[in-house]
């Protein structure tokens, strides 16, 4: 048996997808037995990063690949997968045997993501992971020494609303701290031709300083390349 919940969505508290909790009344959310099926309506209210997964038995079902992006678009527009880059952070199945391991999209090693200096992508971060309550996540490049430097980015939105319009143009440190069920939206424009690196870190708090062991969870590289000739 499973259930999906549409997490951050505001919907009727009967399609919320946790069993025997929600709904009104007598008439809660039931679970979905193998080889049924369960219906959902709801019209999201407003565009942004969502999440879903299981609310059933959470640490098999959800290591097991039952939770994922869910993306809500303004109406007439289109997504372009070059500059709008959903990523969720998950467990392994065998987390209990390596609890230091995050996936990046399911992929513990994923391919290179392409970036283009001078144009602005999307990342939309979600953590979903299981064994671990929080990561931190920093965008990485290297100095001319040959040093690991934290570069900037934009934070564009957060759990599935849009922040003001000065924040959201406002350059910070490259460095969000997300708690399992948390969402962020950043912005990145690369200024020049290389390779960085999108790392999850355990260990480090909000600020980005260690708040117990570090433990390098996972990486993604990012490769950039040269503005195209005009």
């Amino acid at each position: 048996p499973t259930a999906v919940h549409w997490h951050g969505i505001e919907l009727d508290a009967y399609y919320d997808g946790v069993p025997g909790f929600s709904g009104i009344g007598r008439r809660t959310t039931p679970m979905i037995a193998p080889g049924d099926s369960f219906e959902v309506r709801f019209t999201p209210p407003r565009a942004g990063t969502f999440i879903y997964h299981t609310h059933a038995d959470e640490v098999r079902q959800q290591t097991a690949g039952l939770a994922g992006a869910l993306i809500v678009r303004e109406p007439g527009t289109v997504r372009d997968p070059a500059t709008d880059v959903p990523i969720v952070l998950s467990s392994p199945l065998v987390f209990a045997l390596n609890r230091r391991v995050m996936l990046f999209n399911a992929r513990r090693e994923p391919a290179p993501l392409a970036m283009t200096v001078g144009r602005t992508v999307r990342l939309r971060l979600i953590e979903m992971s299981v064994p671990r309550a929080a990561v931190t996540l920093r965008l990485l490049g290297r100095t001319a020494a040959g040093a690991d430097s934290v570069l900037a980015w934009r934070v564009v939105a957060k759990d599935g609303a849009d922040l003001p319009a000065a924040m959201a143009r406002t350059p910070r440190p490259a460095v969000q701290f997300l708690a399992i069920g948390e969402t962020a939206d950043v912005a990145v424009t690369p200024d020049a031709p290389g390779e960085l690196r999108l790392e999850a870190v355990f260990g480090l708090g909000p600020t980005g300083r260690p708040a117990g062991p570090v433990t390098r969870a996972g990486i993604w590289p990012i490769r950039v390349a040269p503005a195209a000739a005009p």
